[in-house]
């Protein structure tokens, strides 16, 4: 049994914020010198969220943003919510638990009654690697053909109500993390005629470190985090690699968890990656900030839209890395084939 993943489709909330002023203006800390050096070297230009700002308060944005990712998957793979045999749900915003986000989905799309339902909560931005993982393992049930992975993230308000100007931990939070959601059909069905790719063999590892902690639903980082992560996720790789009787020069695309600068930075370095190996997850980051969840498939549905719009080269049996990693930290990467 071969398992595919589809281009993974995209939604985000209407409300942009464009870092430097318009965050400065919300924190009320037009004035603050720190802030500004700190928005400078978080390196995010825009990003979005589920909050109203301007009346202080949550709107719907959250659900909107998966349907509109959703439709679109059903649109480009010519299927329905019937063809849908499970979902996964992926997310970490902890004011969005109850009612879960597959029953938002179930209120407003026809899926199957009996439909397989697998919620991944609390895994940070590895979860849609895990949601690979998992996928693989229930494809193998002869009832299972098509899975609907939503990654979806609804938490920037969480860093802004509340924060320490003082804290550089938490203002850090501030600034680089941002809202949104995809869709993407994980199948075994090789028929689909879509952009898609195949799925070698996908490692997790889980390790402890306190470079990322919450207190009172405030982020906080560490200027160790990337220091801590960087040998698990080097040996993690690198053990996938072997596996397989492969090198790092194998590997032709690399889409991994635009967690912030420097990790990104870090791991350019770890791999000794071009700058066209790092564009999809750099632009991700840019132009979205960090995304937890949905930060992976954003960058792969973002690497796709590039090679489509010959800004980036991609050809049939070229080879990947999807590489996730967040909360404490859960380690995941996939070793892909694309078609």
């Amino acid at each position: 049994m071969q398992t595919y993943i589809s281009k993974p489709e995209i939604g985000f909330p209407k409300s942009e914020i464009r870092n430097n002023t318009e965050m400065m203006n919300i924190l009320g800390l037009q004035d603050s010198r720190k802030l500004k050096i700190l928005f400078k070297k978080g390196g995010v230009n825009t990003k979005f969220s589920t909050y109203n700002f301007k009346e202080n308060k949550s709107n719907e944005d959250m659900t909107k943003m998966c349907f509109e990712s959703i439709e679109k998957l059903f649109i480009n793979n010519k299927i329905t919510a019937k063809d849908i045999d499970c979902i996964i749900t992926c997310y970490n915003s902890t004011d969005q638990q109850l009612p879960g986000l597959s029953s938002r989905l179930f209120s407003e799309i026809d899926f199957n009654k009996n439909i397989h339902n697998y919620p991944i909560f609390g895994l940070g931005c590895g979860a849609f690697v895990s949601a690979i993982k998992l996928s693989n393992t229930l494809l193998k049930d002869e009832n299972i053909k098509n899975i609907l992975v939503v990654c979806c993230e609804a938490q920037t308000h969480m860093y802004f109500e509340n924060s320490d100007p003082n804290d550089n931990g938490q203002l850090m939070s501030v600034t680089i993390f941002g809202d949104g959601a995809s869709a993407t059909l994980i199948t075994k069905d090789s028929s689909f005629n879509c952009n898609k790719l195949q799925v070698i063999d996908t490692k997790v590892s889980t390790c402890y470190s306190n470079s990322m902690s919450m207190k009172n639903n405030i982020v906080h980082l560490d200027e160790k985090l990337l220091e801590n992560i960087s040998p698990h996720i080097y040996d993690l790789v690198s053990s996938l690699l072997e596996e397989h009787g492969l090198k790092k020069e194998d590997i032709d695309h690399w889409v991994m968890h635009s967690g912030g600068k420097k990790i990104l930075a870090g791991v350019k370095k770890l791999f000794d990656l071009s700058d066209d190996q790092m564009l999809p997850s750099l632009q991700v980051y840019k132009n979205y900030g960090n995304i937890s969840c949905a930060s992976v498939p954003v960058g792969l549905n973002r690497l796709y839209t590039l090679s489509e719009d010959n800004k980036y080269m991609k050809n049939p049996g070229d080879l990947g890395i999807i590489l996730g990693f967040g909360s404490g930290f859960f380690l995941g990467a996939s070793l892909v084939k694309y078609l």
